[in-house]
């Protein structure tokens, strides 16, 4: 009988599904408990990092805009608009329904998921905390 060794991993930036046989389970498997030793013969000198980091999704942008698909900052939709924005690749205030129209009162959720992504959002009205922006 052939034992299998099958490892499973998935998160949102890395996922593999190994299945290995015999004598490479047992390399796999010897290389792992050196690794782990490894860093456990080290754990004094490691500072942790304690602060997640999450990227919302592009959607998160485009809920917050108006929807309006005016056209004003340049693309056909605001889901364009919003895809282009979580890249990085436009400025927010671009977006007039919610900087200059009547969409004003989106202005502090866009502003927080855009603080989130870091996009510059000095100069647009107030910051999500609702004090001025630094100018």
């Amino acid at each position: 009988m052939r034992r299998i060794l099958e490892c499973r991993h998935s998160s949102p930036r890395f996922r593999t599904n190994l299945s290995l046989r015999g004598p490479d389970a047992w390399r796999m498997l010897e290389k792992i408990r050196v690794w782990v030793n490894q860093n456990w013969q080290q754990r004094q000198t490691i500072t942790p990092y304690y602060e997640t980091r999450h990227r919302p999704p592009a959607l998160e942008v485009y809920w917050r805009l108006p929807g309006t698909n005016c056209r004003a900052c340049g693309e056909k939709m605001c889901m364009a608009f919003a895809f282009r924005l979580w890249n990085v690749e436009t400025s927010l205030a671009r977006c007039e329904p919610v900087f200059a129209g009547e969409f004003g009162h989106l202005q502090p959720a866009l502003l927080a998921i855009c603080v989130g992504l870091g996009i510059d959002t000095k100069g647009l009205g107030s910051t999500p905390g609702g004090t001025p922006p630094d100018g």
